[in-house]
């Protein structure tokens, strides 16, 4: 007899190796399979999932059987962006602070924002736009943050507006020549005479020197021509040709006011 033949006709209570079909078999007849570390399934002996009821599939590490650290670490990433996003959201649109969200603006200097003449910001809070403004933060939960970022944005494009009308103004007044200050204001003089205070609010909207000019042509065949330098002797109050092709109002009108 073989050594191999003597140890499986041992028997399993005689103190040595059980014989093999000794050791596999199960009570009805089956085959018993050691558990895996970490548990094991009744039904097929592979690892039980430890995934909790309703955690989506993304959040779960199947082959590890465990949570998938980085994307709960994302989610709560986004957590606190959202939590950040909605700090002092307001529920109601009349909530809404925007002489306290402008109040407290500040430029790429970091100092606060001001206008084109150096003055503080004003928003006209009962505007169409700013009252749509208003009922978007409200329906979304946006915080103090998001709107004073979105004012900010409004803002700057309205600055950046009014800056590019006053330069444009400028260039139009230097087509004017030396003498503008003087033909400017004996046209406006002229206007406000012939047609009051509506025929100077249609003056006030001259944009262009080539529009000056053509009014200027329709006065010279009523009173001769232009005076010159020699206009502002009448003792009507003078103004730059930027304050005429751009009325000294507009930017801050850009605003609301």
């Amino acid at each position: 007899m073989s050594l191999a033949t003597a140890i499986e006709n041992v028997p399993a209570d005689a103190g040595g190796a059980p014989a093999a079909g000794a050791a596999n078999a199960g009570t009805d007849g089956g085959v018993a399979i050691a558990p895996a570390s970490g548990g094991t399934s009744a039904d097929n002996g592979a690892p039980a999932s430890g995934k909790p009821e309703g955690m989506p599939d993304a959040f779960w590490n199947a082959e590890n059987n465990a949570f998938n650290l980085d994307r709960l670490t994302e989610l709560n990433g986004v957590a606190e962006k959202y939590a950040k996003l909605s700090d002092g959201a307001v529920d109601d649109p009349s909530k809404v602070d925007f002489k306290g969200l402008v109040a407290e603006l500040k430029g790429d200097d970091g100092k606060p924002l001001v206008d084109l003449d150096g003055k503080p910001i004003e928003l006209d809070a009962e505007s169409p736009l700013l009252q749509s403004a208003a009922k978007v933060f409200a329906e979304f939960g946006l915080g103090k943050a998001a709107q004073a970022s979105l004012v900010k944005a409004f803002v700057s494009a309205q600055m950046a507006d009014a800056t590019a009308q006053m330069e444009f103004a400028k260039t139009e007044m230097a087509k004017l020549g030396a003498n503008a200050p003087a033909r400017l204001t004996a046209l406006q003089n002229f206007v406000k005479s012939e047609g009051g205070d509506v025929a100077l609010t249609l003056f006030s909207r001259l944009s262009t020197a080539a529009e000056f000019e053509f009014l200027e042509k329709l006065m010279s065949k009523s009173t001769g021509p232009a005076p010159g330098a020699n206009a502002g002797a009448n003792g009507a109050s003078e103004q730059t040709g930027a304050q005429v092709l751009f009325p000294k109002d507009a930017p801050r009108a850009a605003y609301g006011d």
